[in-house]
């Protein structure tokens, strides 16, 4: 059986009633043919010749056998699609979406196809003869419903089946190019093969598990597979097949007071760090640090002038720093978190002597205050005591 939905025009509500139903019928369309956005934990994308694309979306690798035949499921497509064949060809050089769903076992099937207009027009000229192009791709998008189990329902005293999807989008310069990759059913059925197997882990892993693969098999030169452990990967992001992190340089300036014993010390942190941040989430980032730490301390001598000492310590640090925004963009928390060694190399002969050494943790709040418990071995590592730290001025 096929369902055609072509919905064209305006709707213009006259109360909140009818814009409310308006929305819910956009909604269920919209369920119909895509599947939920937080569903998909896997999504694949081969380049296909002459700019075309192929995206797999997921929610487990395992659903990758209901692509185990992709021809079977892109004739059958191409069959349905040849009913409106007229009207198809009708629509000329403008932008085409197709929304397919089947199932399996095979069910009902929905089909829908869209036009855009193109914004703006683009023409070629080959020994005066003058041809309009297209300036976007047409799509063909398929929702693959697959039946995972029976659940009984006393109410309705049924079998209710329950089912995962995948999903397949087709990026072509025309829809037509369709016929090409049908006859071409090998090399389709190759790649479809190359990218799940890419995806598919060397241990078991679990429902959290989640993958990027970008494929070129036509590239002649370079790296041909990538793959990612998260799902958000995009073309940009990724820079095609490039790194999914970029490096930066960050100059550090920590200032505060840490208490010594019975003393409490000005302190400042002087230095730079190196922030590795991962594309999926600019707002994470890893951190390796290198600084400068003076304890600025005071001693009153006989003549009741006071004395200062500088203590410099050398500190090294390694951590992370996470940030969360709320849903109108703003942040809603953020945490970095560091620990790292230092070394004093000025012993001053009144708080600290010999060999000097201190083990540290930072963890810097979103009001920029950093707490750090310290632990001080001093005299060649013979008297251990513990310190604080607070500096409540953080600029990265």
């Amino acid at each position: 059986m096929l369902i055609l939905i072509s919905i064209t025009g305006k709707l213009c509500a006259q109360s909140a009633l009818y814009k409310s139903e308006a929305l819910r019928m956009q909604d269920e369309t919209y369920a119909t043919f895509n599947m939920s956005k937080i569903a998909i934990r896997h999504r694949h994308t081969a380049y296909l010749e002459k700019g075309n694309k192929l995206i797999v979306e997921m929610s487990t690798l395992k659903d990758y056998d209901a692509l185990s035949d992709i021809n079977a499921i892109l004739q059958k497509l191409r069959t349905d699609m040849n009913f409106y064949k007229d009207s198809l060809e009708a629509l000329g050089t403008d932008n085409i979406r197709i929304d397919y769903q089947t199932a399996i076992p095979e069910s009902n099937v929905k089909f829908r196809f869209k036009k855009y207009h193109q914004d703006g027009d683009l023409y070629t000229e080959h020994k005066s003869d003058i041809s309009k192009l297209k300036v976007t791709q047409d799509t063909i998008h398929i929702k693959i419903n697959k039946a995972q189990e029976q659940v009984f329902s006393k109410k309705f005293n049924t079998y209710t089946p329950l089912y995962s999807s995948i999903q397949v989008t087709l990026l072509l310069n025309d829809y037509s190019d369709i016929d090409k990759l049908i006859n071409d059913k090998e090399t389709l059925q190759h790649i479809v093969d190359t990218m799940a197997m890419a995806a598919t882990p060397k241990k078991e892993a679990g429902w959290w598990y989640e993958t990027s693969v970008f494929y070129r098999p036509y590239l002649r030169e370079g790296k041909k597979l990538a793959k990612y452990n998260y799902a958000g990967a995009t073309e940009f992001e990724n820079n095609l097949l490039t790194r999914s992190y970029h490096d930066e340089l960050s100059p550090n300036l920590n200032i505060g007071a840490s208490l010594l014993r019975n003393k409490i010390a000005p302190i400042a942190n002087i230095g730079l760090e190196h922030h590795r941040y991962w594309k999926k989430n600019e707002n994470n980032y890893r951190i390796i640090g290198l600084y400068t730490e003076p304890y600025f301390l005071f001693t009153q001598g006989s003549d009741s002038k006071f004395h200062t000492h500088v203590n410099w310590f050398i500190n090294a640090e390694i951590g992370e720093s996470h940030q969360e925004n709320n849903n109108v963009g703003f942040i809603s928390w953020s945490k970095t978190a560091t620990m790292g060694l230092g070394y004093l190399i000025n012993p001053d002969g009144i708080y600290q002597r010999g060999t000097t050494m201190k083990a540290f943790f930072n963890i810097t709040l979103r009001s920029g205050i950093t707490i750090s418990p310290e632990v001080i071995a001093t005299d060649n590592f013979k008297t251990i005591y513990p310190s604080l730290s607070v500096k409540i001025l953080d600029i990265r």
